[in-house]
């Protein structure tokens, strides 16, 4: 957790926003809340799956496997975004490209080998135009193009899971990326980067397997026996061919790959039989090996950078780079590495085993290449080289794994060293037992327990109001586990909310309503395991208040799939009241806004920062606040300021910073930064007796609750020790004093442990109440002015209750929501 010095003493900034009384308010409040009429609101909803398959009917909307369509195109031209498409297996022989326009996954049924998508050596297999594209588990074969004859991603899109295999084109044979674009875990195999029917400009031919374009990522794939190569075309003509395996032109990124056995072949030039990096690309722990860079036929050949060429600065870090040749009757240099015009930087890498007539390691053109933590023979000039042979395992077989007592381990640079291996085990470890965990130099960190990958990972799909849980069994040889998260399929830009989690769940407390994540686990020295997504439901435990203003909490539940508030009022007999006001991507945040002693309902739209309160002492018209917060912020209401009405306020669950839409400074800003994030909860309460609300946190791992305290000038305080993994906060003034109690919940032993503010926070504890599937939450449903512990059964929809005024009898109350 950050504690910087401007928050400890001084936590909330007023910012100077207040305008007119205003604010950032959309408009001038009246009363302090702009009143409008209720409107209809946006709402998301849940794609539609369409199905191919060989054997359908072909019958629109292609909505199952009987009606499915036969082609891939039809499906994808009536997708809507957010839409999946599910192919079944077979062959489909292609006319023209399948173009993907909108935020559609594309995705196998029975994974590569068994739906290939042909391009028949006419065409392009897949073209990608938008950023959210996704393609999942197909071989994309026999494409042909003038870029990218397997598939194009034009600023962005996603390929994963896939066969890239025997396509064609002068330029990216196997894919082309532009500006951008996610290519992982798939095999890039035997494409050619050649004259097909488009006649190259210039007579250049760049990247066999892949062609990176002003960026675009390639990661955790095997790249391998692919070619840039003027072979077949006319021998009167001179030709350059750029980068066999990948030719990454201006901020490409590869990384945890296998680039073996790609060739760059030509008659005048060839160069980066393995890789060409270009003007500010990265190489990034990768197994570059038994690659060819060889030029022969014409006056003046030239076979630069066997394994790796690189131009006009560039970065290698973290690679093996072995048994690669530089070929050239007239010239063969830098068989492992050969750098070209300004400065480049290469770390923490192995060069050695290669070959070339001139710098069979290495070979620099006047350049002034900063080499740092490299182990290559002759001595490399700069910082932590060495020559020792490295002791790598078996090249011959391809097994680059250091062997004990490499003079590699522990020897590199932990400066800039990426966070895993080749093999995403956690780096840096201990490899020489010394105490002192520093990174490897090579693209294997050494470890004597390697591990698979967990297995059977589960996230929950909106079982639960306040958490994602996520689950997996038990791998041997694990004592611990990390568990990371993230919005997209992109696991190297995950970020862990979970770190030594020793049981084989966790839940994710930070989840944000109306957002689905993928979720992976790995051990320390374990690959990542294959992701599952999970969302957090639509229901929210917050909304159990006084909506009727008799001074009992009324039980309420709201069906965000459709925006459904399920009201039991206790002054009206406990009658079921029903309302419609939010709907999919709306989280709730329910208060007294307007501080008329009734709770309003309210709802906080993520993706636009928009907020809308029903109130209730106007009406319950609706009052709006426009594009305060977005997409990374969760909605903390509270009374901040002590003035008795609800504030706006949100919470960055990823880098602790809060911000307070205060009622009684017209709805000014107040903020602070870095107080929380990730890997901690917001558990915003009245903690010290000022009547209001603090912002404070609790560690999901260690169970640490932090408080900013009010009442003592925003004092940071860690108050107490209590929870940690395993462990649901629950909020709640238990013993009727007026502070906040702090409260947790173990679902393993449905175990509800309190310390009461009015007992010098001594220990309760209220054993046997719960179970997995129930919602836990907290409210004074009896009037006595304690909370009542309450659990809501995700199943049926009951609540049950533990009233404190009748000696914590279990009450139970049908809720009027059907799950």
């Amino acid at each position: 957790m950050k504690k910087q010095d401007e928050i400890k003493r001084n936590f909330w900034n007023v910012l100077s926003r207040v305008k007119h009384g205003g604010g950032l308010w959309k408009m001038a409040w009246a009363g302090g809340l702009c009143l409008l009429l209720q409107g209809v609101f946006p709402a998301d909803v849940s794609g539609a799956i369409l199905y191919v398959s060989p054997s359908g009917s072909h019958t629109v909307p292609y909505d199952s496997w009987a009606a499915a369509a036969t082609n891939v195109s039809a499906a994808t031209a009536i997708a809507q975004d957010g839409d999946s498409i599910l192919v079944g297996n077979g062959i489909y022989l292609l006319a023209e490209q399948i173009a993907v326009t909108n935020a559609v996954t594309i995705r196998s049924e029975n994974g590569a080998l068994n739906a290939v998508i042909d391009g028949n050596n006419l065409c392009r297999c897949f073209y990608l135009s938008h950023a959210d594209a996704l393609i999942d588990g197909f071989t994309l074969q026999r494409g042909k193009a003038d870029e990218g004859g397997g598939v194009y991603l034009r600023e962005g899109g996603t390929v994963q899971n896939c066969i890239i295999s025997s396509n064609a084109a002068p330029s990216g044979a196997g894919a082309f990326m532009y500006y951008g674009g996610l290519i992982q875990s798939s095999l890039i195999i035997d494409n050619r980067a050649t004259t097909t029917n488009v006649q190259p400009a210039g007579n250049f031919f760049y990247g066999g397997g892949v062609h990176c374009y002003n960026g675009g990522t390639v990661q955790d794939c095997t790249i391998r026996d692919n070619a840039a190569t003027s072979e077949g075309c006319p021998s009167n003509t001179s030709y350059y061919c750029y980068g066999g395996g990948v030719y990454a032109w201006h901020a490409g990124i590869i990384q945890n790959c296998l680039i073996a056995g790609n060739q760059a072949i030509a008659r005048n030039a060839a160069a980066g039989g393995g890789v060409y990096l270009h003007e500010e690309s990265l190489l990034r722990n990768c197994i570059v090996s038994s690659n060819i860079a060889a030029a022969g036929g014409s006056a003046f050949p030239t076979g630069e950078g066997g394994g790796v060429y690189i131009d006009l600065a560039g970065t290698v870090e973290a690679c093996t780079i072995v048994q690669n040749r530089a070929i050239g009757t007239y010239s063969g240099a830098g068989g492992g590495v050969f750098t070209f015009r300004i400065s480049s930087a290469i770390r923490n890498t192995i060069i050695d085993f290669n070959n070339a007539t001139t710098g069979p390691n290495y070979s620099n053109d006047g350049t002034n290449t900063q080499y740092s933590y490299c182990c290559s023979t002759p001595l490399l000039p700069g910082t932590g080289n060495m020559t020792t042979n490295p002791l790598l395992a078996d090249i011959t077989a391809g097994d680059c794994h250091l062997q004990p007592g490499s003079p590699c381990i522990d020897a590199g640079n932990n400066d800039e060293a990426p966070a895993f291996d080749y093999e995403f085990n956690d780096r840096p470890l201990d490899g020489n037992g010394d105490g002192s965990a520093i990174v490897d130099i090579g693209a294997y960190e050494y470890t004597t327990n390697r591990l698979s990958a967990p297995a059977a990972v589960a996230a929950s799909d909106g079982t639960y109001a306040s958490i994602v849980r996520v689950t997996w069994d038990a791998l041997s040889g694990a004592s611990a586990y990390d568990i990371w998260r993230n919005t997209n399929v992109n696991f190297l830009t995950a970020t862990r909310i979970g770190e030594n989690v020793a049981p084989t769940y966790c839940h994710d407390t930070n989840a944000i309503t109306g957002y689905s994540y993928y979720y992976w686990v790995k051990a320390k020295t374990s690959p990542f395991s294959s992701s599952d997504t999970g969302w957090r439901a639509y229901l929210s435990s917050s909304i159990c208040a006084d909506y009727d203003g008799d001074g009992k909490a009324d039980p309420a539940v709201y069906e965000g799939s459709n925006g459904t508030w399920y009201f039991k009022l206790s002054a009206s007999g406990y009658g079921l009241v029903t309302v419609s006001f939010g709907g999919m991507g709306y989280s709730t945040c329910v208060g007294d806004y307007d501080g008329d002693l009734k709770a309003d309902p309210a709802v906080y739209q993520a993706a636009t920062g928009n907020w809308y309160v029903q109130l209730s002492g106007s009406g319950y018209a609706v009052a709006t606040l426009p594009a305060f917060g977005g997409s990374a912020y969760q909605a903390v209401a509270g009374d901040y300021d002590g003035d008795g009405k609800t504030d706006p306020a949100i919470y960055n669950t990823t880098s602790g910073d809060w911000q307070v839409a205060m009622s009684s400074l017209g709805y000014g800003i107040a903020s602070a930064s870095g107080f929380g994030g990730t890997g901690f909860t917001a558990v915003q309460e009245n903690y010290d007796s000022d009547n209001r609300t603090d912002a404070a946190i609790y560690n999901q791992t260690n169970g640490n609750w932090t408080v900013l305290m009010s009442a003592s000038s925003y004092i940071t305080a860690t108050l107490w020790s209590f929870g940690g993994i395993g462990y649901m906060p629950v909020l709640g003034d238990f013993d009727g004093d007026g502070l906040a109690d702090p409260a947790i919940y173990q679902e393993a032993t449905s175990t509800w442990s309190i310390k009461l503010s009015g007992s010098g926070y001594a220990a309760a504890t209220l054993a046997g109440f719960g179970g997995t599937g129930y919602e836990t939450l907290a409210a004074d449903y009896d009037g006595d002015g304690l909370a009542d512990p309450t659990l809501l059964d995700m199943a049926t929809g009951i609540w049950h209750v533990k009233l404190s005024a009748s000696g914590y009898a279990t009450a139970t109350l049908v809720s009027g929501w059907t799950p």
